[in-house]
């Protein structure tokens, strides 16, 4: 018997080599989970925290139409539907800045 009660590796037993217990590989080829192998449980992919550091994105993490888990960052709108502002977020603090500008037409 060629099993090594690990669930990190595939084992067999060959005529020629005898017992071999071949390291599985974990990687699931999504860039957006962290992937490892635990002997007693097998194969994780854990799904990474979404954070890029933007105090100006949403960061959240989604599974597509295939259930493949992966990150998406959108910018935060600060869009206050005033012509007479001029509306962006402020990297340092993440808030909403709406400036008053000049709107006159001088109509």
């Amino acid at each position: 018997d060629c099993d090594d009660d690990n669930k990190c590796t595939d084992d067999s037993c060959s005529s020629t080599y005898g017992c071999e217990n071949k390291k599985i590989i974990c990687n699931d080829g999504n860039i957006w989970t962290v992937d490892i192998c635990v002997p007693d449980e097998g194969c994780s992919n854990t799904p990474k925290e979404c954070d890029d550091k933007d105090l100006c994105t949403k960061d959240e993490g989604v599974y597509d139409k295939n259930g493949d888990f992966y990150c998406q960052f959108t910018d935060v709108d600060c869009d206050d539907d005033d012509e007479c502002t001029d509306d962006y977020c402020d990297c340092e603090s993440g808030e909403c800045v709406n400036d008053k500008i000049e709107c006159d037409d001088y109509d």
